[in-house]
């Protein structure tokens, strides 16, 4: 006896990128002829409803999930941040969900992967997946082994994965000086994360002891005590530190952290206020980073393009591009990226609509404070002490100034905003 189809009254979610556009809706009408509700962006969305909020209205409560693939998918942060959404619920959920690919094409996608079925006609993969929506194997997912590490920042547990890191830091080190540097580099990028600059500093400096000693590669470590020195204000040092993995990551040819490389150049330029310089390096690089867990460099480099755009004039790019963004962080569980986009999407509006970027400074800070992210908070609590220095509202601008004192007294962020506030004189 042949399965049953899906509750016809169930919602049907197709996940597509706009290439494919013209195959989506021939899956949606066959769907739709045998009386399948199906979500399709292009004809789903609500009066005014924002595309992300629609997305994930739709993704978390489908009662099945189609995806249409093919050969390069997942250049689309859109397409990534339903197949993350979906996947999740299929794992944790036993959501069903199938994956159609065009003849031939074999995308590369996570493992464990849901069942497939192949587009060769609309009809054809109607009819061979909707019993796979009944019975959709689900595999069973095993809770986060709170001792790891990798698993904890896949899952986007970061404020877990830094408190881990700094335990791990301070126990004895390892008798092997190899594991011990391995772990370090492990180390770094949950500090990095969270913004714990001064655990991150203690795993650098010794890590590039160790790799000096035993001789190993340090472009990446370089890189990141480059990083951290921006985050510092220490331009030269920053600048010293770039120029040194630059020139180690082409010795080593290590061609994806000649990319990172290029990615805190473009940081620096934006710095300096060359948003086209920063563009110009960015661009060649953006897709290298499409995919891949969070945290992952695709994350950092969105969001400064997205600034690039801003402060170049072209703020609907911008605002695309952040609210792609912050969908795909929410999809990955990534609090502290969600964060810092709902802060640019509050720059963005912050002379036109000064309340509706100051609710978007308050939603950044309560994510970064969630997450564990000292720079997040500071951002947002400077940001808003000056918006609403400039509205006139000084009591509540003293306010954030004295909550981002708690947090980072030192930060130059902290006295850029205190010279709003109370100017000198």
């Amino acid at each position: 006896m042949p399965p049953t189809p899906p509750d016809p009254h169930g919602l049907i979610f197709l996940s597509y990128e706009r290439a494919q556009e013209q195959s989506a809706r021939a899956l949606v009408q066959a769907l739709r002829a045998l009386g399948h509700p199906v979500f399709f962006d292009l004809d789903s969305l609500g009066p005014d409803e924002p595309l992300d909020r629609a997305l994930e209205r739709a993704a978390t409560t489908c009662t099945a999930g189609v995806i249409l693939a093919r050969t390069g998918w997942g250049r689309s942060g859109w397409a990534v941040g339903e197949y993350d959404l979906l996947l999740r619920r299929w794992m944790e959920q036993g959501l069903p969900l199938v994956l159609v690919f065009p003849p031939g094409a074999r995308p590369e996608l996570p493992q464990p992967c849901p069942p497939t079925v192949t587009l060769h006609t609309p009809t054809q993969a109607v009819a061979a997946l909707l019993p796979l929506l009944v019975h959709a194997p689900a595999p069973s997912a095993p809770p986060v082994d709170p001792q790891d590490l990798d698993a904890l920042l896949v899952a986007g547990r970061e404020a877990e994965a830094a408190a881990l890191a700094r335990r791990l830091l301070d126990d004895p080190p390892a008798a092997d000086p190899h594991a011990r540097l391995a772990l370090l580099r492990r180390l770094v990028a949950p500090l990095l994360r969270v913004s714990d600059d001064r655990a991150c500093a203690r795993a650098l400096d010794e890590a590039w002891a160790r790799a000096e000693a035993l001789d190993q590669r340090r472009a990446d470590l370089a890189h990141d005590l480059a990083l951290l020195m921006g985050r510092r204000g220490d331009s030269a040092a920053e600048a010293a530190w770039l120029a040194q993995a630059r020139a180690r990551a082409e010795a080593e040819r290590d061609e994806e952290l000649a990319a990172r490389v290029q990615v805190q150049r473009a940081l620096v330029a934006m710095r300096a206020g060359d948003a086209a310089g920063a563009l110009a390096l960015l661009t060649p690089h953006l897709p290298r980073w499409t995919q891949g867990d969070a945290p992952s460099e695709a994350m950092a480099a969105l969001l400064l393009h997205a600034s690039a755009l801003r402060l170049l004039g072209q703020e609907a790019s911008a605002r695309a591009r952040l609210e792609e963004l912050r969908f795909r962080a929410r999809s990955r569980g990534d609090a502290i990226t969600e964060g810092a986009a709902a802060f640019e999407l509050g720059t963005l509006v912050d002379e036109a609509e000064p309340d509706r970027a100051l609710a978007w400074y308050q939603e950044s800070l309560a994510l970064a404070r969630g997450a564990g992210d000292r720079v997040g908070e500071v951002r947002a609590l400077a940001q808003a002490a000056v918006r609403l220095a400039r509205s006139g509202r000084g009591e509540e601008a003293r306010a954030r100034v004295a909550e981002a004192v708690e947090v980072e007294p030192d930060s130059a962020l902290v006295a850029w905003a205190r010279g709003w506030v109370d100017p000198p004189g």
